[in-house]
This record gives C-alpha cells, sequence and structure tokens, in this order.
C-alpha cells in the first residue's frame, strides 16, 4: 500500500469555443475558396474560346498566334497504322494523323510547350486529343512532348493524333497554356 491516499480531482468539463471558432474560420475560408474560383472559373470560360483566325481558322503554312506561342503547321498526314521501329512500336487503334509543327517563342521570356494542349477536330464536332507516347517516338531526334522555350527560340516536330480509321481531321486547335484561347488551324 502507498502511504498517500488516492485522490481524484474532478476536470471542469472543456469549453467547446475554441473548437466552434476553428470550425467556423475553416467555413468561412472554404467559402471564400468557392466563391473566389468560382469567379475565376467563368472569367476561364468565357476566355477559352479558341481565335478561329481569317474565315474560321488559319491555314496550313500559315503562322498562327496564341499567346506567347507562333504555331506554323505544314502538314498532314493521316492513314499511318504504326509509329516506330525494331521493338519500340506504337500501333494505331484506328490511324495515326501526324501533324508537322513549327512553334516560335514569340513572348519576352521562357514558355513550355505541351502537346497535351494541343487537340484535333474532325467532322461533326468530334473532338480528339493528342497521342502522347505516338508522339514522343514520332520525335526520337528531340522531345517535342514537353519542350521549355526561351524567347525567340523554335522548335519542330511532329505531334500524332490517333483517329479512327473512317475518320479524318479537319482542324487543329493549338494553345500556348491549358488555359489559353488557343487558335484554329484548318487541316483540311
Amino acid at each position: 500500500m502507498s502511504e498517500f491516499p488516492e485522490t481524484v480531482e474532478e476536470q471542469p468539463p472543456k469549453s467547446r469555443k475554441g473548437l466552434y471558432w476553428t470550425l467556423g474560420a475553416a467555413g468561412a475560408v472554404l467559402l471564400l475558396a468557392v466563391l473566389c474560383c468560382g469567379g475565376v472559373a467563368v472569367v476561364v470560360a468565357r476566355k477559352a474560346t479558341a481565335n478561329d483566325g481569317p474565315k474560321g481558322g488559319y491555314a496550313l503554312n500559315a503562322p498562327a498566334r496564341d499567346g506567347k506561342f507562333e504555331f506554323t503547321a505544314s502538314r498532314v498526314e493521316c492513314g499511318v497504322p504504326q509509329i516506330g521501329q525494331d521493338f519500340v512500336i506504337r500501333r494505331a487503334q484506328g490511324q495515326f494523323c501526324m501533324v508537322t509543327l513549327m512553334v516560335k517563342n514569340i513572348g519576352e521570356t521562357p514558355q513550355t510547350f505541351s502537346v497535351v494542349n494541343q487537340h484535333g477536330w474532325g467532322l461533326k464536332g468530334v473532338y480528339y486529343d493528342t497521342d502522347e507516347v505516338a508522339t514522343a517516338f514520332a520525335n526520337v531526334e528531340q522531345s517535342l512532348w514537353m519542350s521549355r522555350l526561351n524567347p525567340g527560340n523554335v522548335i519542330f516536330g511532329v505531334i500524332v493524333f490517333d483517329i479512327p480509321t473512317q475518320g479524318s481531321l479537319e482542324k487543329l486547335e493549338l494553345h500556348d497554356a491549358p488555359s489559353s484561347g488557343g487558335v484554329v488551324v484548318k487541316v483540311s
């Protein structure tokens, strides 16, 4: 036995004021974030319509500008069944359409070109993303997939779309950034 008698002190109930203040502040921050971001989303949605340029789109071999980039699409080749060689081959689910593209940084600061920001359109508004793997295989000499361009620098390469066998590529929508308005280039 111990010499000291056991004493149990009753604790006063903890105040929940701090918890309520914390939850209230977190709720206010969340509400502010939703209101703020909702406004940004509306602004971005209004800006995200592509610049069709002259008569519904720029032509092949004509420079078209979006943001800090000037794009020139010079050639489109569809009907390609596979890309690559030897053991590194990418087969199309339908057919590959290969677009020869020049990208120039016309801005005053470095800008990153990303193939995932480029899109294709078929008949009746059918939308196509680029095939990033096929694009990498088509550009073995340089990395067009994602390239950082200093002002005045130019890259050349091929972006690749995997479209249905019976489909066609009608136009491109080229962007300098995911949220830019983009520029339309007619390819057929």
